[in-house]
């Protein structure tokens, strides 16, 4: 028996939300239900979970109750007396829609005002909701399943997803794409780099689809079997190993999404891997990159687009990532129901995504778009220049080299004469003198010559020559 009235009480309600308990009775609470005898998967995550705390406090509170013995299950307790397990995220819990008769149809009447319906919990703050449907789409071999895999293992604690909270849910992963031992191997390499106990795992359940034959209607039919009723994340990664018709095919790919909102229908919610086609998606919105058919971009509730980003390698971003041996990409966010969220940019380790915190890549654009296409012409252009620069700078030098060696002055009309006679050997249209005298002005900062009394001369490492000197005492150095 429980010595406070207040902890009883918390354990009999509905809802089961221990908010109003204190640091003490929180721990008579997992104490107590540690009394007797449980042979099922408990740990220090479901402890952290009930009492909507960090890792590092359920450890502390799982360790001062070990003395009661072996673990006992919170939730299959809860579930006795009715409990439906909160979400972490704070908001209203789902309300279930009056039954009117056997009609589809309700008043809305019913359903606002006084009787208006609560929005379905979050489980992914500001971008899904139970009972929706995401998609991510990104471009073949992309990092799709790494991206997935870590929101599976944020879904599975309550942990955050780049910078997203999420609540703490079970997870049915359908790898319909990579062997089992390779998934199994992408998920522990994750979960190490995240942090994440291994008792997290109990959270998550796989199904190994490869190879298997599974459509869409038999995939949805398994699923329902294996979860007998209880609420879910359902990630499909990917989409294309179920689809039964053409991609392209609207009507295919509705049937394909009536079969996911089954999923929905029955308090689960979906996310979808999905791939972009060959070739650059650049140049198209975020919401037309996707292979096949739009109604993948109508469909879902949100949709999630990641693209690789343009990245100057002679630039900083780039110098770094090449070092590194990572990859840049952008996250999207197209959204039905909740308020418009900016791109977020990403840095992709090979295992993981990580934030772009520090804001390394603000000025990269996505591979094929116009903007990318600009600067891309931009640096070759410029490249261009440099070595149209450095053979120009070098036919000039070897003129005024020339004249030292026939001891002559290197006048501009000497080293106009000795250029256009030896141009053909870099490559290089004809001059003037107008052109000579432009080049040599002491503004010029990238042939290294200047000119004074009409004179061409070479400036050295030190700074100006003897000989410009003489010519100019004030001609400036470049």
């Amino acid at each position: 028996m429980l010595a406070s009235e207040r902890v009883m009480a918390a354990l009999l309600s509905d809802s089961m939300r221990p908010d109003s308990l204190t640091d003490g009775e929180r721990a008579e609470v997992v104490s107590s239900l540690k009394a007797q005898p449980y042979n099922g998967p408990f740990s220090p995550v479901d402890v952290g979970t009930w009492l909507g705390c960090g890792m590092e406090e359920a450890e502390g509170v799982w360790g001062m109750a070990e003395a009661h013995g072996s673990p006992y299950n919170v939730i299959e307790m809860a579930k006795a007396r009715g409990y439906a397990e909160p979400p972490l995220l704070s908001g209203p819990s789902s309300v279930t829609p009056p039954k009117v008769d056997a009609s589809p149809f309700v008043s809305l009447y019913d359903v606002t005002g006084e009787g208006l319906l609560d929005p379905d919990p979050e489980i992914i703050e500001g971008v899904l909701r139970e009972r929706q449907v995401m998609l991510i789409a990104a471009p073949p071999k992309g990092g799709k399943t790494w991206l997935a895999v870590a929101l599976m293992w944020a879904l599975a604690t309550g942990g955050e997803w780049l910078g997203a909270r999420c609540a703490r849910t079970r997870v049915v992963y359908c790898n319909m794409e990579v062997s089992p031992a390779s998934f199994a191997n992408r998920c522990e390499a994750v979960r190490g780099e995240m942090g994440i106990p291994h008792d997290a795992a109990r959270m998550v359940d796989v199904l190994s689809g490869r190879g298997a034959g599974y459509d869409a209607n038999r995939l949805v039919e398994a699923v329902l079997v294996h979860l007998g009723g209880t609420p879910a994340c359902v990630v499909v990664d990917c989409l294309y190993a179920i689809e039964t018709g053409n991609e392209n095919d609207a009507e295919a790919i509705r049937a394909l999404f009536a079969e996911l909102n089954r999923l929905t229908r029955a308090g689960c919610s979906v996310v979808g891997v999905h791939h972009f086609p060959k070739g650059s998606s650049g140049m198209k919105a975020s919401v037309d990159r996707m292979a096949g058919s739009s109604v993948f971009a109508r469909a879902p509730d949100a949709l999630l687009s990641l693209d690789p980003l343009d990245v100057d390698p002679r630039g900083e971003a780039g110098a770094e990532l090449a070092e590194q041996g990572y990859s840049a990409y952008r996250l999207s966010f197209d959204l039905r129901d909740f308020r418009p969220r900016r791109p977020i940019d990403l840095i992709f380790t090979g295992t993981r995504f990580v934030r772009d915190v520090g804001g390394l890549l603000g000025g990269a654009y996505i591979k094929g778009s116009p903007q990318a296409n600009g600067a891309h012409s931009g640096r070759a252009n410029a490249e261009r220049a440099e070595a149209d620069w450095k053979r120009k700078a070098a036919l000039v030098g070897e003129a005024v080299s020339a004249a030292a060696l026939e001891g002559v002055n290197p006048t501009m009309e000497y080293v106009r004469d000795y250029y256009n006679s030896h141009r053909g050997d870099y490559g290089l249209a004809r001059v003037s003198v107008g052109t000579i005298a432009n080049w040599t002005k002491p503004s010029n900062d990238v042939i290294p010559f200047v000119k004074g009394g009409g004179i061409v001369v070479a400036v050295d490492d030190v700074g100006r020559t003897d000989v410009a000197a003489e010519a100019d005492e004030r001609t400036p150095t470049v």
